[in-house]
């Protein structure tokens, strides 16, 4: 859920219809029924966006002037207003929620461009990834927490599924990645002080468990058994996580206790 004020008038834009019903239910009323075309919705109506979210048409009008609608060859009669833009009503215009595309509400403009293509196409990290970062790793949030956090969505589900694909994208990956390492830096927890943990273990942990934990540990930050959980891509996968007739992991836990014998022969 976002939220914008005009002329001290809280105006809602809502991620689901659970979000839009209980939003109504708390203020003990029922929820206006939903518009699922947004260019036949009267005034005050609450409709269906092109982005799937569900907005309000504050005002309804028509044209003063001829504009040219997003038609070929057709002139535009009536366009809505919303809390987040202005939307020409013809055939092939779309209704977006996003706010950062209409710096101006009351002007016709912005490109509606879906959200992950978006985010995938930007070379940087803005301020609100930045922020995302800045949660995630120093914080140590959840990534749907620090989704919330920074984006002001009280929608648990909506932000999980959001995180999600912020985190797959390899920028934020690398400057979660950077942030962790300058962490690690000041406390003289390098790459070299973890292997070196690592192989004190492996050689003279009592549990076998334990020597196996770390030697799949460092196959991990060496890159020998590089995987990802595709829920959090910086926390390892590990065997557990795998079903227990896994061919994978039948191979995996052999390598590993083939180079555990090793050890232990070097030991000896």
């Amino acid at each position: 859920m976002e939220f914008q004020s005009i002329k001290n008038a809280i105006h809602y834009v809502f991620d689901t219809k659970e979000e839009y019903e209980n939003h109504f239910l708390s203020q003990g009323i029922p929820a206006p029924e939903i518009k699922s075309d947004w260019k036949e919705a009267k005034e005050l109506d609450w409709v269906m966006s092109d982005d799937d979210r569900i907005i309000q048409i504050l005002r309804r009008n028509s044209m003063k002037n001829t504009v040219r609608s997003p038609d070929k060859n057709k002139h535009a009669s009536y366009y809505v207003q919303t809390v987040v833009g202005s939307f020409v009503v013809s055939k092939n215009q779309k209704m977006d929620t996003d706010f950062s595309s209409h710096l101006n509400r009351y002007s016709f403009g912005g490109k509606f461009v879906n959200w992950k293509k978006r985010l995938e196409a930007r070379e940087k990290n803005n301020k609100n990834e930045k922020a995302f970062v800045y949660f995630v790793a120093i914080v140590r949030d959840k990534p749907e927490i620090a989704y919330m956090k920074v984006y002001g969505t009280n929608n648990f589900m909506y932000a999980k599924r959001r995180a999600y694909i912020l985190l797959k994208q390899e920028r934020i990956k690398l400057a979660i990645r950077k942030e962790l390492k300058e962490i690690a830096d000041d406390l003289g927890m390098d790459d070299r002080f973890h292997l070196e943990k690592a192989k004190e273990l492996i050689e003279n942990a009592e549990s076998d468990n334990v020597k196996l934990g770390a030697l799949r540990t460092t196959a991990e930050w060496t890159g020998m058994n590089e995987k990802e959980d595709p829920e959090n891509p910086f926390v390892p996968v590990t065997d557990d996580t795998k079903s227990l007739d896994s061919p994978e992991k039948q191979k995996r836990l052999l390598a590993s206790k083939k180079s555990l014998t090793e050890v232990k022969n070097i030991n000896e």
